[in-house]
């Protein structure tokens, strides 16, 4: 009975290969794969990938004021013109009267001007009711501020009052900045037309360090972003 023998074929160059290879190097080569991969796996399992969901929310409740010359005669004193901004108090209009002694405009809140009528802008008379400037409402970082926004889907109960959530408020330069904030509420009914409503808290520390860069008003726009589900880069790859 014939013997069956196996025969591995092997060309020159692999045979000169393998044999010239040195043992320790092979094993060597095979210890730094391996601990390269375990550490690739080791940051996929810290790295956070977190489930998020995004909306746009408006920032501040307070409305704005409208500024309304109540007198009507000749201008005096005219502040609005230019105005970046305004404080209570500040003297915006004086106007002479022929019947009473000169009427003093001063606005009742401080915040940034708009104007409605840019024809004030070097007026030289006024009317009774002229609507003046709107002022939008500056907010008050260390003030309790509310951010209110539509979701397409409902917001799990367990996240109620959970930390996990960021509000992104547009800076002049079109950048956006994070602050943190707490989910205040989260509707379980849906608006026709609108979603679910959801009302956060920002941070009041983080407003106020924002406040120092960028102007703080109500009825700001912004993008909130609500951490669903906290995981790793190697959990989301499972998942």
């Amino acid at each position: 009975m014939e013997k069956e023998i196996d025969i591995e074929i092997r060309d020159n160059f692999t045979n000169d290969a393998l044999d010239k290879t040195p043992t320790w190097l092979m094993k060597w080569g095979v210890i730094a794969i391996s601990i390269g991969i375990t550490a690739l796996l080791g940051l996929a399992a810290i790295i956070p990938y977190n489930q998020t969901t995004s909306f746009p929310v408006t920032v501040g409740n307070d409305q704005a004021t409208y500024i309304v010359s109540n007198a009507s005669g000749r201008v005096l004193v005219n502040n609005l013109t230019g105005a970046q901004k305004v404080n209570k108090g500040d003297t915006l209009l004086v106007i002479s009267t022929p019947e009473q002694p000169d009427t003093y405009t001063i606005s009742s809140i401080t915040g940034f001007p708009v104007y409605s009528n840019k024809q004030v802008y070097n007026a030289t008379q006024v009317e009774t009711g002229d609507t003046l400037m709107k002022i939008i409402p500056i907010i008050n970082p260390l003030g309790k501020i509310m951010a209110a926004g539509y979701i397409n889907e409902q917001l799990p109960r367990n996240l109620l009052h959970s930390e996990q959530v960021s509000i992104r408020l547009a800076e002049a330069t079109g950048n956006r900045v994070a602050v943190k904030g707490r989910l205040q509420y989260a509707s379980a009914i849906p608006e026709a037309g609108k979603g679910y409503m959801v009302i956060i808290t920002p941070d009041s520390n983080s407003l106020k360090e924002l406040a120092k860069q960028v102007p703080l008003y109500h009825g700001m726009k912004a993008e909130a972003s609500v951490i669903l589900k906290q995981r790793s880069i190697l959990q989301w790859i499972f998942d």
